[in-house]
């Protein structure tokens, strides 16, 4: 059903349209979704922008992301509490470094919370290779999540709330974790002040 007791099918207009929705939920790239739904690739970002303006294409698209959420169990406090754990990750939770060099800790000897930034550990003929996930890109993802940036990555209205909100988040991350992750993040914003 959709707005107004009306039928989706009389809402949205085409079957192009549920196609670009329904293409839209896979990956959430509008100008590739507009490509599989049958638009042409040349004009597919302009009409992808058109149709994510139509509030009834918008209102599909929510519809569509609270039904995946609710099937998958995921709150946005999860994905915010995964963030926070990628954003507080520290290579010297998982590291030691002692008069042999540096070596990665033994997995027992590793918080939980500080495995969530790892994104690959390779065995290669010089040792242990370990990439963590891309920190910058939690932080942004948090600080757009919490109306610290503005779409263009700036800083959105007073400093010094953003500060105040910055502290509280590191603050909350520090709980979370048991400050296994992210005490090097907080003590660094408090040197700052």
């Amino acid at each position: 059903m959709g707005p107004c007791g009306r039928s989706w099918s009389l809402v949205v207009a085409t079957e192009r349209q549920k196609a670009f929705c329904r293409e839209y939920l896979l990956d959430l790239n509008a100008t590739a979704a507009a490509v599989r739904a049958g638009y042409s690739p040349r004009t597919a970002r302009a009409q992808a922008c058109r149709l994510l303006k139509t509030v009834n294409i918008r209102q599909q698209i929510r519809r569509g992301m609270a039904k995946r959420a609710k099937r998958l169990q995921v709150a946005a406090d999860d994905v915010v509490g995964e963030l926070l754990k990628v954003a507080g990750s520290s290579v010297a939770d998982l590291v030691a470094w002692d008069g042999d060099g540096l070596r990665v800790l033994d997995s027992d000897l590793v918080a939980p919370a500080a495995l969530a930034g790892v994104r690959e550990i390779t065995e290669t003929p010089n040792g242990l290779r370990l990439r963590l996930h891309d920190k910058l890109r939690a932080l942004d993802l948090l600080g757009r999540h919490l109306g610290l940036l503005d779409g263009a990555g700036t800083g959105a209205g007073d400093p010094n709330s953003k500060a105040a909100t910055l502290k509280t988040a590191l603050r909350g991350m520090l709980e979370l974790t048991g400050g296994a992750v992210g005490e090097a993040a907080y003590e660094a914003n408090e040197a700052q002040d």
